[in-house]
């Protein structure tokens, strides 16, 4: 329970949840091919591109060390970033939202973000599960590709995810 100097004014949330491949972009000013599922969906192209592009350069980044494993999340002040690789070259990340606590500190409130709050071995099974549950209802992302297309692929996922 938050006391009269303190003030909870967030909880985690889920920033972004996206799927991407980057092997859909075959050439600069195509980014947004690789783009299989963004949410929330309102959210303009360029920051989808931003933050996918983010995304997958941190990943790039991290394989050039050659750890036996793959870097999977990022710790910022205020976001936590997951991702996982599900298919050969198909991406699967989420954004979650730090939870913030004002302290009242010399008559000025004070931001505190707790990172804590969220456990990595909690929320990257939970990442790793909805891709399962996908699978299981609607087969590999690689399969539907082969038999529909990447425009079919979309729309499952759309339909699936934005439930």
């Amino acid at each position: 329970m938050a006391s009269s100097n303190e003030r909870i004014s967030s909880n985690v949330n889920l920033n972004d949840y996206f799927i991407y491949c980057p092997s859909l972009c075959e050439k600069e000013g195509q980014e947004n091919r690789k783009i299989l599922y963004y949410y929330p969906s309102d959210v303009d192209a360029d920051r989808q591109i931003r933050t996918v592009g983010y995304c997958e350069g941190l990943v790039k980044f991290t394989e050039t060390f050659g750890f036996d494993d793959p870097c999977d999340s990022v710790h910022f002040q205020k976001t936590r970033l997951l991702f996982y690789k599900i298919e050969n070259d198909i991406c699967i990340a989420m954004s979650l939202h730090i939870p913030v606590v004002e302290r009242k500190k010399d008559d000025k409130f004070v931001t505190e973000y707790y990172d804590e709050n969220i456990n990595d071995r909690i929320m990257l099974p939970i990442l790793k599960m909805s891709y399962r549950y996908f699978v299981l209802q609607h087969g590999t992302m690689s399969t539907t590709i082969q038999h529909g297309g990447v425009e079919e692929l979309r729309v499952v996922l759309k339909q699936h995810f934005d439930k």
